[in-house]
């Protein structure tokens, strides 16, 4: 499974890229993971029904970093099976 994050314009505050870049750093060592800033109108055009799809939106759902690695986990495990 490899993991691509479509940030909706969300990387462009300084803080939000440096802990972008830790979390990538910290966590490429146990899956594939890539992270893309995009437009909306672009967003629109790379989701894809037959990926599950996670997106970086300030209008979005708030999820912790244990959720996050939750959900993440359990995406893992039912591809598993």
């Amino acid at each position: 499974m490899k993991i691509k994050i479509y940030a909706v314009d969300k990387l462009k505050k300084e803080y939000n890229k440096l802990g972008t870049l830790d979390y990538l750093e910290r966590i490429k060592y146990y899956i594939p993971i890539e992270v893309y800033e995009v437009t909306e109108e672009k967003l629109k055009k790379l989701i894809s029904k037959e990926h599950y799809n996670i997106v970086l939106d300030e209008k979005g759902k708030e999820l912790t970093s244990i959720e996050l690695s939750q959900l993440i986990q359990k995406l893992l495990s039912s591809q598993n099976k």
